[in-house]
């Protein structure tokens, strides 16, 4: 009988509040779009992808929020996280410039990542894709436009991502032989309790304290 693997990726989008990662990613996992007002704090969004026959990934996606006051929490989940998405919004150059100079030093070196041009739909854009195209270049990482309003390109900017951690995965996996019928393989982060709990309790903190 089949095999059937079923892995567990963790991934983070980053960037400015106000880029629509969480707009992003209700459209991926819900297929809906609910325009953005309030400020997200933090949320985690799991849902499983096949990304190949036989092998399935239960997805757990941290949003936090880009604000400045929630970005102590980022580098807690970064030990945890396999990929990220360096989100910012192509009608705010300002968003775009913060790429290099906010997120990308939160980033271990060699993470899978993929730049997101969010907000596509729009008509004035600031940033071309020529130069968005230049920083995947100079930062080695795919680049991909889209909009949750419309759904273009929301899918592939999630999974090229998904993919991308697949693969650094396999080449880091010595080849092993298994027997047996209907194995179920599933691989679980060690530490991502930890963040959870430290996030329950600053969440608490930032309502309750406004630390």
């Amino acid at each position: 009988m089949t095999e059937i693997q079923i892995r567990m990726f963790q991934i983070m989008p980053l960037g400015d509040s106000g880029v629509g990662k969480t707009t992003l990613l209700n459209r991926y996992i819900d297929d809906s779009y609910i325009p953005g007002t309030a400020i997200t704090m933090a949320q985690l969004r799991i849902t499983n992808v096949e990304i190949e026959p036989g092998v399935k990934v239960k997805l757990q996606i941290w949003d936090i929020g880009g604000v400045k006051r929630l970005r102590k929490m980022i580098p807690l989940h970064i030990p945890n996280t396999d990929g990220f998405l360096l989100v910012f919004d192509l009608t705010d150059r300002e968003s775009f410039a913060n790429i290099k100079n906010e997120w990308i030093p939160f980033l271990p070196e060699s993470s899978p990542c993929v730049l997101v041009g969010h907000k596509s739909d729009h008509k004035h854009r600031c940033v071309s894709r020529e130069e968005a195209e230049e920083l995947a270049k100079e930062l080695g990482v795919s680049y991909v436009e889209a909009s949750s309003v419309t759904g273009h390109n929301v899918k592939e900017a999630f999974e090229t991502l998904v993919q991308q951690i697949y693969r650094e995965k396999k080449k880091q996996e010595p080849q092993k032989q298994e027997t047996g019928d209907d194995c179920v393989r599933v691989s679980l982060g060690v530490g991502q309790l930890f963040p959870l709990l430290t996030l329950m309790l600053f969440i608490f903190l930032e309502v309750y304290y406004n630390v």
